[in-house]
């Protein structure tokens, strides 16, 4: 029994105790939503925690119009001084 290994008294309440520990511990989970869209924007506004502290990867290249869109998007209101 890991809890009596663990030098607990095997009790109900410590072998809950125990087990919240391993799972905090082990637990990892996977979402997998498409960037394209609003879908995504709208989920992380929802539920800020899914990217509070979380690691986002993806897998697969963004299309270039994406790309453009998305860079346009940030670099609307940065004055870039004149093309010169």
């Amino acid at each position: 029994n890991e809890v009596k290994a663990a030098g607990l008294l095997d009790s109900r309440h410590n072998c809950w105790d125990f087990f919240l520990d391993k799972v905090r511990t082990n637990l990892h989970v996977v979402l997998c939503m498409s960037p394209i869209g609003d879908t995504l924007r709208a989920r992380c506004r929802k539920f800020p925690a899914l990217t509070a502290c979380c690691t986002m990867d993806f897998f697969r290249p963004w299309p270039a119009d994406a790309l453009i869109s998305v860079a346009s998007r940030h670099l609307a209101d940065v004055n870039l001084g004149s093309d010169e």
